[in-house]
Protein backbone atom coordinates (compact mmCIF):
# COMPACT_ATOMS: atom_id res chain seq x y z
CA UNK A 1 0.00 0.00 0.00
CA UNK A 2 1.24 3.56 -0.74
CA UNK A 3 0.74 6.08 1.61
CA UNK A 4 0.24 9.59 0.02
CA UNK A 5 0.91 12.55 1.69
CA UNK A 6 0.63 16.47 1.25
CA UNK A 7 4.16 16.55 -0.44
CA UNK A 8 6.68 13.88 -1.99
CA UNK A 9 9.60 16.01 -1.88
CA UNK A 10 11.69 15.57 1.75
CA UNK A 11 13.44 18.49 2.65
CA UNK A 12 12.27 19.69 5.84
CA UNK A 13 10.38 16.33 6.28
CA UNK A 14 10.30 14.67 9.67
CA UNK A 15 10.02 11.19 7.91
CA UNK A 16 13.82 12.04 6.19
CA UNK A 17 15.43 11.74 10.16
CA UNK A 18 12.53 8.72 11.52
CA UNK A 19 14.10 6.49 9.04
CA UNK A 20 17.49 8.08 8.78
CA UNK A 21 17.63 9.14 4.87
CA UNK A 22 20.69 10.29 3.96
CA UNK A 23 20.48 14.03 2.55
CA UNK A 24 21.35 13.38 -1.02
CA UNK A 25 17.89 11.84 -1.14
CA UNK A 26 15.40 14.39 -1.83
CA UNK A 27 12.08 12.35 -2.71
CA UNK A 28 9.95 9.56 -1.63
CA UNK A 29 6.67 8.00 -0.77
CA UNK A 30 5.52 6.59 2.40
CA UNK A 31 4.68 3.15 1.88
CA UNK A 32 2.83 0.14 4.24
CA UNK A 33 3.18 -3.91 4.11
CA UNK A 34 -0.37 -5.01 3.28
CA UNK A 35 -1.58 -8.51 3.97
CA UNK A 36 -1.65 -8.98 0.13
CA UNK A 37 2.23 -8.00 0.26
CA UNK A 38 2.67 -11.10 2.03
CA UNK A 39 4.58 -14.66 1.04
CA UNK A 40 3.79 -18.02 2.92
CA UNK A 41 6.86 -17.16 5.38
CA UNK A 42 5.11 -13.71 6.70
CA UNK A 43 7.66 -11.21 4.53
CA UNK A 44 6.88 -8.71 1.95
CA UNK A 45 7.05 -10.55 -1.77
CA UNK A 46 10.04 -8.68 -3.98
CA UNK A 47 7.39 -7.92 -6.63
CA UNK A 48 6.03 -5.76 -3.65
CA UNK A 49 9.16 -3.68 -3.52
CA UNK A 50 9.56 -3.54 -7.63
CA UNK A 51 6.02 -2.07 -7.27
CA UNK A 52 6.64 0.27 -5.35
CA UNK A 53 9.91 1.00 -6.86
CA UNK A 54 7.45 1.72 -9.77
CA UNK A 55 5.11 3.40 -7.67
CA UNK A 56 7.54 6.49 -6.74
CA UNK A 57 9.28 6.53 -10.07
CA UNK A 58 6.00 7.32 -12.09
CA UNK A 59 4.98 10.27 -8.93
CA UNK A 60 8.77 11.36 -9.18
CA UNK A 61 8.77 12.13 -12.89
CA UNK A 62 4.86 13.51 -13.09
CA UNK A 63 6.18 15.71 -10.49
CA UNK A 64 9.33 16.60 -11.99
CA UNK A 65 6.83 18.04 -15.26
CA UNK A 66 6.12 15.24 -17.57
CA UNK A 67 2.58 14.13 -18.02
CA UNK A 68 0.73 11.76 -16.47
CA UNK A 69 1.46 8.23 -18.80
CA UNK A 70 -0.97 7.92 -21.03
CA UNK A 71 -0.96 5.96 -24.58
CA UNK A 72 -0.85 9.47 -26.37
CA UNK A 73 1.28 10.98 -24.29
CA UNK A 74 5.10 10.70 -23.65
CA UNK A 75 5.96 7.92 -21.48
CA UNK A 76 9.03 6.92 -19.08
CA UNK A 77 9.96 2.90 -20.35
CA UNK A 78 12.61 0.68 -18.45
CA UNK A 79 14.98 -0.82 -20.23
CA UNK A 80 17.61 -1.86 -17.56
CA UNK A 81 16.87 -2.71 -14.01
CA UNK A 82 18.94 -3.95 -11.14
CA UNK A 83 17.50 -4.62 -7.42
CA UNK A 84 19.05 -6.17 -4.36
CA UNK A 85 17.67 -6.81 -1.05
CA UNK A 86 18.82 -6.23 1.88
CA UNK A 87 16.29 -7.05 4.91
CA UNK A 88 13.08 -8.73 5.08
CA UNK A 89 9.93 -6.26 5.47
CA UNK A 90 7.00 -7.25 7.36
CA UNK A 91 3.09 -7.17 7.38
CA UNK A 92 2.01 -3.45 8.18
CA UNK A 93 5.43 -2.15 8.87
CA UNK A 94 5.85 0.84 6.97
CA UNK A 95 8.92 2.75 5.11
CA UNK A 96 10.26 5.51 2.86
CA UNK A 97 10.56 4.58 -1.00
CA UNK A 98 13.24 7.10 -2.03
CA UNK A 99 13.47 8.23 -5.76
CA UNK A 100 16.70 10.27 -7.15
CA UNK A 101 18.51 10.77 -10.59
CA UNK A 102 22.33 9.72 -11.04
CA UNK A 103 22.43 10.80 -14.62
CA UNK A 104 20.87 12.60 -17.27
CA UNK A 105 21.18 12.17 -21.32
CA UNK A 106 19.05 13.08 -24.21
CA UNK A 107 16.48 11.06 -24.10
CA UNK A 108 17.50 8.24 -21.36
CA UNK A 109 18.50 9.35 -17.59
CA UNK A 110 19.15 6.73 -14.47
CA UNK A 111 17.49 6.59 -11.78
CA UNK A 112 18.28 4.87 -7.67
CA UNK A 113 15.94 4.08 -5.10
CA UNK A 114 16.11 2.71 -1.69
CA UNK A 115 13.48 1.45 0.86
CA UNK A 116 14.29 2.72 3.89
CA UNK A 117 12.86 1.27 7.29
CA UNK A 118 13.42 2.41 10.99
CA UNK A 119 16.09 -0.36 10.99
CA UNK A 120 17.89 0.35 7.76
CA UNK A 121 17.80 0.04 4.15
CA UNK A 122 16.03 -2.89 3.18
CA UNK A 123 16.07 -2.23 -0.92
CA UNK A 124 18.12 -0.84 -3.44
CA UNK A 125 17.59 -0.86 -7.00
CA UNK A 126 18.96 0.95 -10.18
CA UNK A 127 16.91 1.58 -13.36
CA UNK A 128 17.87 3.20 -16.77
CA UNK A 129 15.35 4.82 -18.41
CA UNK A 130 14.20 6.28 -21.59
CA UNK A 131 11.12 9.31 -22.82
CA UNK A 132 9.37 7.16 -25.49
CA UNK A 133 6.86 8.20 -27.81
CA UNK A 134 4.12 5.14 -28.31
CA UNK A 135 2.99 6.98 -31.49
CA UNK A 136 5.92 7.32 -33.65
CA UNK A 137 7.29 4.38 -32.04
CA UNK A 138 11.13 5.46 -30.54
CA UNK A 139 12.34 7.59 -28.04
CA UNK A 140 12.29 11.53 -28.01
CA UNK A 141 14.54 13.84 -26.14
CA UNK A 142 13.99 14.88 -22.58
CA UNK A 143 12.18 18.18 -22.16
CA UNK A 144 14.70 20.65 -21.27
CA UNK A 145 12.56 22.19 -17.90
CA UNK A 146 12.28 18.47 -16.69
CA UNK A 147 16.28 18.18 -16.91
CA UNK A 148 16.83 21.39 -15.19
CA UNK A 149 13.68 20.40 -12.25
CA UNK A 150 16.18 17.14 -11.54
CA UNK A 151 19.02 18.91 -12.23
CA UNK A 152 18.33 20.90 -9.31
CA UNK A 153 16.77 18.58 -7.03
CA UNK A 154 19.42 15.82 -7.08
CA UNK A 155 22.38 18.07 -7.59
CA UNK A 156 23.52 17.27 -11.47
Amino acid sequence: MTMRTRSNFLKGDPRQLKFSVSPEWSYGIGVEAAWSDLDKLGHVTNSAFWRWSDDVRVQYVIDMGLPVPARDAPSVVVVQAAGEFHKAMEYRQVGLMTCRTTRLGNSSFDTEHALWLESGKAFTATFTLVLSNISIGGSIQLPIAFKERIAALDGL
